[in-house]
């Protein structure tokens, strides 16, 4: 069916996110809503490869495909009832399992169908031809990195591993990878990926960080903390890093690359030892 007249559409994309603490996720279908068409579809992808790559034993793919039929399931009983951008914005609110659907985002279009394949092309199945490098590191692998070149650098024994800080407003503390201190403030490092999230998203997660540390600061008081990053980014979404970057300056947190440790090893063998 074709539409000829230019007008607006509310899109979310659903992601697979087996841990919620980190937030990282792999995107695994789009829904679309266009209420001046009356049309309201999604797309979920049958390819579960990526996800599996990226989240291994988290990411069985029976229980991916199990997720995804609930899911339509439950959209095709209410999709009368979702036909109004607010209703959806309810849905999504309630809908809490392994399977997140971001918040409602606009666009322009003129044939439904052929926007919802290009979001799904765009967002959920790009194209293979990409550089291995920009298909991202997930949060683990970052972990790993940091950890390794921490070993290697001679840090590791000076470093705590797996801090955790009771939260205020959380039932679960906050966790951090690393954390040091001599003295002075309370180090906390966590090593965490970006590199998984399109521009919207990433600045999203970095907002959820913020919020921990604000929430850390505020209310403990002794000792007092600084915060250190290491993330990875995708190396085709500059923006999301430039973005991130200064979002953290401006809060007084460091950002490290895991290829370039070189400054923070120094840091910290000047400290500690």
């Amino acid at each position: 069916m074709r539409f000829d007249m230019e007008t607006r559409g509310h899109y979310s994309v659903v992601r697979f996110v087996p841990d919620a603490f980190r937030g990282e996720g792999v995107n695994l279908g789009v829904l679309l809503l266009c209420p001046d068409k009356q049309y309201f579809q999604w797309k979920l992808t049958s390819r579960h490869q990526r996800a599996g790559r990226f989240f291994q034993e988290d990411a069985d793919a029976a229980q991916l495909r199990a997720l995804g039929k609930g899911l339509a399931s439950r959209l095709g009983k209410e999709r009368r009832a979702l036909m109004h951008p607010d209703a959806l914005r309810d849905f999504i609110g309630r809908h809490q399992d392994m399977l997140q659907l971001t918040e409602l985002r606009t666009c322009a279009l003129t044939d439904p169908d052929v926007e919802l394949e290009r979001l799904f092309a765009r967002l959920v199945e790009p194209s293979e031809d990409k550089p291995q490098s920009t298909r991202g590191m997930q949060t683990s692998q970052v972990r790993a990195i940091a950890t390794k070149t921490f070993r290697e650098a001679g840090v590791i024994h000076s470093l705590e591993q797996d801090v955790e800080i009771a939260a205020s407003y959380h039932t679960s503390p906050y966790r951090f990878d690393f954390g040091y201190q001599n003295g002075g403030p309370f180090h906390l490092i966590r090593a965490t990926s970006f590199a998984l999230t399109d521009q919207d998203h990433g600045c999203d997660r970095a907002l959820l960080l913020l919020g921990e540390i604000y929430d850390i600061r505020q209310h403990h008081k002794t000792p007092q903390y600084e915060f250190d990053i290491i993330a990875a980014f995708d190396t085709q979404q500059p923006d999301v890093r430039d973005r991130v970057s200064a979002a953290f300056k401006d809060n007084g947190v460091g950002l490290w690359m895991p290829e370039q440790l070189e400054s923070l090893i120094s840091r910290i063998k000047s400290e500690v030892q």
